[in-house]
């Protein structure tokens, strides 16, 4: 039996494409990998647009297995898109790099 579409995990915008758009952040490209991760299409759906400060209120208070788990740096809802994805890709890259030297 398939599982229903609104717990298929889809990729999600970190930072949502919407937000980056209304507050003019282009610096980064919004595709960029550091600003994806893995949600459920109704949790997507449900902060769709919202400014990441805004869908933390909506999260447990208790970050700290999500941000390790996701590899998510402590600026993520800072709503400062450039910081966050230069932490997110330091993070994302120091990972890989430990994944490459086993």
């Amino acid at each position: 039996m398939s599982e229903p579409i609104n717990n298929r995990h889809e990729f999600h915008h970190i930072y949502p494409r919407n937000f980056l758009k209304e507050t003019r952040q282009k610096s980064v490209d919004e595709s960029c990998f550091a600003n994806i991760c893995f949600l459920s299409r109704g949790d997507n759906n449900t902060i769709s647009g919202l400014a990441p400060s805004k869908y933390k209120e909506m999260m447990p208070e208790d970050l700290s297995e999500i941000e390790k788990g996701n590899l998510l740096p402590k600026n993520t809802f800072s709503d400062d898109f450039a910081a966050f994805a230069r932490a997110r890709g330091s993070l994302l890259a120091e990972y890989a790099n430990k994944l490459l030297a086993k």
